[in-house]
């Protein structure tokens, strides 16, 4: 069974429905609805900003729910006039590394703007729960950039680097150093026409002893020179191997940290929006001087007496 956004989406939606079949029971419906509609906000806010670390991390993007994508800029285009559309077009192509690096700033441009002007404009009707839990994952979408940028490079050097290390130590065929080196030694000699074989008989018989404890000694010491190169070329294969799975071991850890830190704050922010809690560090105080409790505490004024909710 697979993990798909439409189950997050799920559990977010049974926890505001029995927050607010609990609240209807206890208080009235209007705080119930008040209390649905400002946990529903931030649980939007929280789950664009999961989508969004999900889709670079993993492919959750299977189904996420029913939504319909439009194409907004081939809408406009098609409705423009033919000289406007080429006079566009000449533009983009001359001014296209300038609209590319405004391009990869527009996103937090356009972000910061929109947040400005809300907040600017509508500061007396945008609940505090909204304004914090927006504000903090602006925060953190600057915050996440960073450690992006780490998750790319670990993986690069996982799987571009000491994948390739490990595959060009496999191709060396290194096994036949050992019977190649204990092969015994021929020396090179002069072809002759005729070999008469009791001339070569008499001339081996004639050969001095010393000599031919000499050679024998000398191939011996070669043989043991070989056997320790051998061995010594074998523990520095072990060592490099050894080191080969160490650096695997450190990046993998590093690639699990940042994927699990990234999605665990995404999914505890939804979470704890949904439940209507402030604080999204667990083990933390969450009542302090400048938080309130819970989205039941609000301070804006002008909610409280449009929404005619006093002393909850």
């Amino acid at each position: 069974m697979d993990f798909e956004l439409l189950d997050i989406e799920f559990l977010g939606f049974f926890i505001i429905l029995n927050r607010f079949i609990y609240f209807l029971f206890n208080y009235n419906l209007i705080t119930a609805l008040y209390i649905v509609f400002i946990s529903a906000g931030s649980c939007i806010i929280w789950f664009k900003f999961f989508v969004l670390n999900s889709k670079f991390f993993f492919k959750f993007n299977k189904n996420p729910g029913r939504a319909l994508i439009t194409q907004r800029l081939n809408i406009f285009d098609n409705k423009m006039d033919r000289l406007v559309r080429s006079i566009i077009r000449i533009f983009f192509k001359k001014k296209k590394k300038r609209l590319r690096f405004l391009n990869s700033l527009w996103e937090d441009i356009r972000t910061l703007l929109f947040y400005f002007i809300v907040l600017r404009q509508g500061k007396a009707y945008l609940p505090f729960f909204i304004r914090w839990n927006w504000s903090l994952v602006i925060l953190l979408k600057f915050a996440v950039k960073i450690t992006c940028s780490f998750y790319r490079r670990a993986y690069f050097l996982k799987f571009k680097v000491l994948k390739f290390k490990r595959l060009d130590d496999d191709d060396r065929d290194f096994d036949l150093l050992p019977v190649i080196l204990d092969s015994p030694i021929d020396f090179p000699t002069e072809p002759e026409e005729s070999i008469d074989i009791e001339q070569e008989i008499n001339d081996f018989e004639t050969i001095p002893q010393n000599n031919y404890n000499t050679f024998q000694d000398e191939s011996v010491s070669l043989k043991k020179n070989n056997m320790k190169f051998i061995q010594d070329f074998h523990d520095s294969r072990k060592d490099y191997d050894k080191v080969i799975e160490n650096e695997e071991f450190l990046t993998d850890l590093t690639l699990f940290v940042l994927i699990f830190v990234n999605l665990f704050i995404a999914f505890y922010g939804f979470i704890n929006s949904a439940l209507g809690q402030f604080t999204i560090i667990p083990f933390l105080p969450q009542e302090t001087s400048s938080l309130p409790k819970n989205i039941l505490c609000e301070t804006n004024k002008t909610i409280l007496k449009l929404l005619k909710i006093e002393n909850i």
